[in-house]
């Protein structure tokens, strides 16, 4: 999953990186960060992954991969990892690795993540 995500941020997320790795300039854009690939199809994937993983290891590898894709429509998921709702999200290793997923979403919409998570009180 990671490996796949990490492809599709390579090649829709960044102009430059695709630039850079594919033949963009003969064959022109492959897709972009809202393209319904990204959107529609593996964002609800990998939501349903982690959602259904029972061990904290196959989550974290989960949420390793919402990171890896940099999305801005990952902040709806992660915020309630983050934010640890009571008995549901308690783990600390797993809520570490959600504030490390937001990374490449805060280079491109910082605002989003930043007005997002002071907009409601976190559970401690």
């Amino acid at each position: 999953m990671t490996t796949i995500a990490d492809l599709l941020h390579n090649v829709c997320g960044s102009r430059f990186l695709a630039a850079k790795k594919y033949p963009v300039s003969v064959m022109g854009d492959f897709c972009d960060r809202k393209d319904t690939v990204i959107i529609d199809e593996f964002l609800p994937l990998l939501t349903r992954e982690f959602e259904s993983s029972q061990s904290s290891v196959d989550r974290i590898i989960a949420l390793s991969a919402f990171g890896s894709l940099g999305v801005e429509e990952i902040v709806p998921v992660l915020l309630p990892i983050i934010r640890g709702t009571a008995g549901k999200y308690d783990d600390t290793a797993e809520r570490v690795r959600a504030i490390l997923s937001l990374q490449r979403v805060v280079f491109v919409v910082p605002e989003k993540v930043i007005f997002t998570s002071l907009s409601s009180k976190p559970i401690l």
